[in-house]
């Protein structure tokens, strides 16, 4: 009886830590496809990050953007990619959608 127990304990165990560290590594997977990509576009962004979910945030919203006291200037925006949506990366795009900065906010 306690032998099943602790397999039951065990198996949930590793079913919450892997909920918890999955997102984490692939969103680690993808910044770093991210960074290494030239000239990054939205449409570039978008065609590399996978299993997310998008929206448009003020930059107060982003961890790092509201940590670093970032300022948008007045053709800029930001927007949150969160990542199996759980691990945000946020990036501020210009009006012409190219990539002013990227913050990896799940860290």
């Amino acid at each position: 009886m306690i032998k099943k127990f602790l397999i039951i304990l065990l198996l949930t165990l590793i079913f919450i830590v892997s909920i918890i560290l999955v997102p984490y590594f692939v969103a680690t997977y993808q910044y770093e496809k991210l960074i290494t990509v030239d000239t990054l576009t939205k449409d570039k962004v978008e065609a590399v990050l996978f299993l997310y979910y998008s929206k448009e945030i003020p930059i107060e919203e982003s961890l790092w953007g509201s940590a670093t006291n970032t300022k948008l200037k007045k053709d800029e925006y930001c927007f949150q990619y969160l990542i199996l949506g759980l691990e945000p990366i946020d990036i501020v795009y210009n009006k012409d959608d190219k990539v002013m900065h990227t913050f990896s906010s799940y860290e």
